[in-house]
């Protein structure tokens, strides 16, 4: 209980607090774990793009062309991400189809050999005119790596129908793009 001054009404205590230091009210801990569970969910939300490139140039001609590799990304176990290879290309005659593939290698492989690869996904692709641009629409793949992997990305194209030759089209208007974005945690 405290008690007033008598002539200018200041509030002093009585007497001095005792503290009992076994006994602690601390709601912390309630607190702690309610961030702890915070911060977790926030970890497993999806962090949208990690990584864009562009190439501006075509590619040469042929019947199998490793196109680009991308440098190694530290891709997270447990996480999905989603790579997305756009372009447009141009194959000599309307017999001619394309298989446009993304590949996984390892950090070490950052050639454009394609010795030590895992196949994502792909597409086959066909012309509808020859010597003409077309664009049919992006490769996109879903990776979920069930460990921490740091890996290169690489985008191939093969032919598997026709006799002609292929390569992929890029200038500064048209852009060859990759993307790669987080999609989250997948527990």
């Amino acid at each position: 209980m405290s008690t007033s001054t008598p002539t200018i009404g200041l509030v002093k205590p009585a007497k001095p607090e005792q503290y009992n230091l076994d006994v602690v009210n601390n709601n912390s801990d309630a607190i702690d774990s309610a961030f702890a569970a915070d911060r977790l969910e926030f970890r497993k939300m999806a962090q949208g793009l990690k990584y864009q490139a562009e190439r501006t140039a075509d590619t040469s001609a042929g019947t199998d062309v490793i196109v680009d590799f991308l440098p190694a990304f530290p891709f997270k176990g447990g996480r999905k991400y989603e790579i997305m290879w756009d372009f447009s290309f141009r194959v000599g005659n309307v017999d001619t189809f394309i298989y446009c593939t993304l590949w996984s290698a390892a950090a070490t492989e950052t050639n454009l050999n394609n010795t030590g690869l895992t196949l994502l996904g792909g597409k086959t692709k066909g012309a509808h005119l020859a010597n003409t641009g077309m664009h049919s629409g992006p490769i996109i793949v879903e990776f979920q790596p069930s460990v921490d992997s740091n890996l290169v990305i690489k985008s191939r194209f093969q032919r598997v129908a026709g006799t002609a030759v292929a390569l992929i089209q890029a200038n500064a208007g048209e852009k060859c793009t990759y993307t790669i974005k987080d999609l989250g945690a997948q527990f």
